[in-house]
């Protein structure tokens, strides 16, 4: 009974911090795997999940990673949080995430953007990506959801960036 309220607490919490931050995430992104070319390990996965979040940047014109992580100023780099979901075993691993979209950029711009990133780190084996706006809470609440207590490790803190 505890457990579940401290988890509800820290879902609630992660929801709001995500919803609240004043990068503004407008866009939910889905990466997915083709069949052909699904990680084999946790490892694995993070390593695809910094090789989206690097060209990402860069192709937002953020730079590269070493310039970036130099400064220490989460402005240098694009508003991302990331959820690496799946075990690899029943579930299929892929990631969820929510970003922002420039001002200044059309949304088929965008789209584009993050589809070729996404290509170019599975090789083109025509993996899935699915975009679309955030018109509510819900996607928040719905990465919020992949959380508990003793197991944040799906929240991935090393390609996360909210401020």
């Amino acid at each position: 009974m505890l457990e579940s309220k401290n988890n509800q607490l820290l879902r609630e919490a992660f929801a709001t911090w995500t919803k609240e931050a004043t990068a503004g995430f407008n866009v939910a992104v889905t990466l997915t795997y083709a069949p052909s070319y699904l990680p084999r390990s946790i490892t694995e996965l993070e390593r695809n999940a910094t090789r989206f979040c690097d060209r990402f940047n860069r192709d937002l014109g953020y730079g590269c990673n070493h310039r970036r992580s130099a400064k220490h100023d989460k402005r240098t780099s694009a508003p991302m949080v990331m959820i690496n979901d799946g075990d690899g075993k029943y579930i299929h691993f892929h990631h969820h995430l929510a970003l922002v979209q420039p001002l200044d950029m059309s949304e088929n711009d965008f789209v584009n953007i993050v589809n070729s990133c996404w290509q170019k780190c599975v090789h083109g084996t025509h993996a899935r990506t699915e975009i679309e706006k955030i018109e509510s809470d819900g996607w928040h609440h719905y990465l919020a959801s992949k959380l508990k207590i003793g197991n944040q490790e799906q929240f991935d803190t090393k390609n996360s960036n909210i401020y």
